[in-house]
């Protein structure tokens, strides 16, 4: 959902720690796998719980996202000349739990990419609103929904903690700007600590001219806690 260079990335680990009593290293399954992998051909944003692929509209170009042998999982941006992006979410459970949150690429391949806040701010289980069957699905609306837009890699790193300010998008607070602190103390309307939160990691591309820009990053370590 977040407008950056075109590029492809390889998300080689991730984990992730929810502060509290109960902390511990959690992996998804028996490989490290997102909830789900996102996709905006240009036109449309899609959801899946499972990889895909999505020809851009218009074409040409694709966005994509793979898991490789190795569990690494490669997000693509292929062709574009206009805006589109490649990503996966991660839901993180309470907001109040999440206090950093950590994403490397290695040196050699260091990004560009970045990180959002999805809000589920009418507490109903789910982040916006969305057609089609449990297998792929379309973004119909927000829902009464939230997003904050975040910090973009520098050096290949991202990292996320409470000082860190959240652009945020989506009725009543779009528009205004809270760090991660100010948005578990409820200072967003509809928001607070107890607040189902999910990071989005992604790219994407676009370019003024409408020329294609091609990238790649390779990413090693999502972790939250």
């Amino acid at each position: 959902m977040r407008r950056m260079a075109t590029a492809a990335f390889l998300v080689a680990a991730m984990v992730w720690t929810l502060a509290g009593p109960s902390s511990a290293d959690a992996r998804l399954g028996p490989r490290p796998r997102p909830d789900y992998f996102t996709a905006n051909d240009g036109q449309f944003f899609h959801r899946s719980p499972d990889p895909f692929s999505v020809d851009l509209n218009p074409p040409p170009g694709t966005a994509s996202q793979t898991i490789k042998k190795n569990n690494s999982i490669a997000l693509a941006i292929t062709d574009a000349h206009h805006y589109a992006d490649s990503g996966f979410y991660v839901v993180l459970g309470a907001l109040k739990d999440v206090n950093t949150i950590v994403v490397s690429a290695s040196d050699n391949d260091p990004g560009p990419f970045a990180l959002n806040l999805w809000f589920d701010s009418n507490n109903d289980g789910d982040f916006f609103l969305w057609t089609g069957g449990m297998s792929h699905q379309i973004l119909f609306d927000l829902g009464g929904d939230q997003y904050g837009l975040g910090p973009q890699s520098v050096g290949g790193r991202l990292k996320v903690n409470d000082g860190t300010a959240f652009y945020m998008q989506g009725t009543p607070n779009g528009g205004s700007t809270y760090t991660l602190a100010e948005l578990k103390d409820g200072q967003a309307t509809f928001i607070d600590g107890n607040t189902l939160v999910a990071a989005w990691v992604g790219i994407c591309c676009g370019s003024s001219d409408g020329s294609a820009v091609n990238q790649s990053a390779t990413i090693k370590v999502f972790r939250a806690r």
